[in-house]
């Protein structure tokens, strides 16, 4: 990075047991060390003292029963601690997302229903028009055809003036005739 700071990354897992006599790989070394017997080979190899004496101490820490179990139950409870967070994080998306699903059934429900009775309002005033219409050229057919009838027209010519059949216009006749 620059002539005073430098980071390097080391991946363990990828490190080799063989090369020793360099100070970064027997600190990686006691790093990556899992058993008793990486620790002892890494004692009698390296010639840095710091590193023989942390396996020292960490020899005397682990053979220390009650510091084994402090140490056990140290991180039990660290574990234990992530898996509550882990888990109240986990209930607590579930309760976010069941409470923005419902907000947001609510909140399309009502743009639902407004968008709804907009289409409605519309559908329904085409269909009523529609509607009106037929019955505003049926009064019509009828208006004129009573008026063909007090002119005494022939039901005939009446027929095909209004497209109506001769037994509606006998029957308008006949009420007409009641009416007078």
């Amino acid at each position: 990075m620059t002539d005073k700071f430098s980071i390097y990354f080391f991946e363990l897992r990828k490190l080799k047991k063989s090369q020793k006599g360099k100070p970064v790989e027997d600190w990686l070394n006691l790093i990556n060390a899992e058993k008793k017997e990486d620790l002892m080979a890494l004692e009698m190899s390296t010639k840095i003292p710091e590193v023989k004496d942390v396996i020292v101490k960490v020899r005397e820490l682990s053979s220390d029963e009650k510091l084994r179990r402090l140490a056990f139950y140290r991180e039990k409870r660290l574990h234990d601690e992530a898996n509550a967070i882990n888990g109240s994080r986990r209930e607590g998306i579930k309760i976010g997302r069941a409470e923005g699903e419902k907000i947001g059934r609510v909140e399309g429900e009502k743009i639902g229903r407004v968008e709804g009775e907009k289409i409605g309002r519309v559908e329904g005033e085409k269909i009523g028009r529609v509607e009106g219409e037929k019955i505003g050229r049926a009064e019509g057919k009828l208006e004129i055809a009573k008026n063909m009838i007090l002119e005494n027209l022939p039901f005939d010519l009446i027929s095909r003036a209004t497209k109506l059949n001769i037994s509606e216009i006998e029957s308008l006749a006949s009420s007409l005739s009641l009416n007078c």
